[in-house]
């Protein structure tokens, strides 16, 4: 059985954006810039969730060491001059829920169904590892080594217990030498495995979302699995709809690729997945929340998707 741990705490005492709060021994790495400071954001969202009473997870309590200790770009994509929510922060905060939730769900059916090895492409900082109970599962956190080193240092210094095994693995997925750390970290490539990617499709161009989907396939036994999401349409013109303002629009902007660019059957089915795929909205009312207005822009869908190898 699958146990998500389910304590939730008052909303006012989520941490907020005071840097240095966090213990000092966490900031012997220094915070991650450029992307990696999108996963410092979208995990101070998660804090703010799983302080919910009606939260789509449990506690996340990495998240919350996160949200004690952001600054820099993070925060700025965060919170305001003021402190207040920014616009970017309210038009993603129920999608990051959502999304959390979808692949909670994914993890919990795969390891259910007997898978004993969870890849995490591109973690940030993830903090399923201590959130979620995976019996008998081992983690496998991919990321850079600045973002890699500030997740182990963070977790170092917060004391925090998994609840389920990880194991960092530090490489660059835009280098062709990703597979031989996660052999080097203990992963059997003859074994399914539970391949998550999360906030990532959207930072690489076409050509590299096909590359790594190709690595992906080289390495998946028979009963292997892969989740995913990324947006379809003009995610550049979503963003700077938000209202962000220029600073924080430029900034985002900067980091975003085309991804996929196509619909995850196609993208997907062509490379031999069976493929079960939701759009965010669609996501969204089945968990009785409100689907992010951006969401529901002419000709863009935000995919949520699921797929299993055609090896047998």
């Amino acid at each position: 059985m699958i146990e998500i741990m389910t304590e939730h705490r008052d909303p006012a005492t989520v941490p907020t954006s005071h840097p240095g709060t966090v213990p000092p021994a966490s900031r012997t790495v220094p915070v991650p810039a450029g992307v990696g400071a999108t996963a410092l954001f979208i995990a101070a969202l998660r804090a703010e969730e799983s302080a919910r009473p009606d939260s789509l997870f449990g506690r996340d309590p990495l998240a919350e060491l996160v949200a004690a200790g952001i600054d820099g770009d993070a925060l700025r994509l965060w919170r305001d001059d003021d402190g207040a929510p920014s616009p970017l922060g309210r038009a993603l905060a129920g999608y990051v829920a959502m999304r959390t939730r979808y692949f909670d769900d994914y993890l919990a059916g795969a390891v259910g169904a007997g898978v004993r090895q969870v890849v995490v492409l591109g973690a940030g900082v993830d903090g399923r590892a201590y959130r979620l109970a995976l019996p008998g599962a081992t983690l496998f956190e991919i990321d850079t080594a600045d973002v890699t080193g500030y997740r182990c240092d963070l977790v170092a210094a917060g004391g925090l217990t998994p609840t389920t095994p990880a194991r960092p693995v530090v490489a660059d997925l835009a280098d062709d030498g990703w597979p031989e750390a996660l052999l080097g970290a203990g992963f059997d490539p003859a074994a399914p495995t539970a391949w998550l990617a999360e906030g990532l499709l959207l930072y690489l161009p076409g050509e590299a979302c096909a590359a790594l989907l190709d690595t992906v396939g080289r390495l998946s036994a028979a009963g292997s699995e892969l989740a995913t999401e990324y947006p379809q349409g003009d995610l550049a013109a979503v963003i700077a709809g938000i209202d962000s303002g220029p600073a924080v629009t430029s900034l985002i902007r900067g980091f975003l690729a085309a991804g996929p660019q196509l619909p995850p059957e196609q993208w997907l089915g062509r490379a031999g997945w069976s493929v079960d795929a939701t759009g965010i909205a669609a996501w969204a009312t089945g968990l009785d929340r409100t689907p992010p207005s951006w969401s529901l822009v002419p000709d863009f869908t935000w995919w949520l998707t699921r797929a299993a190898t055609g090896r047998r």
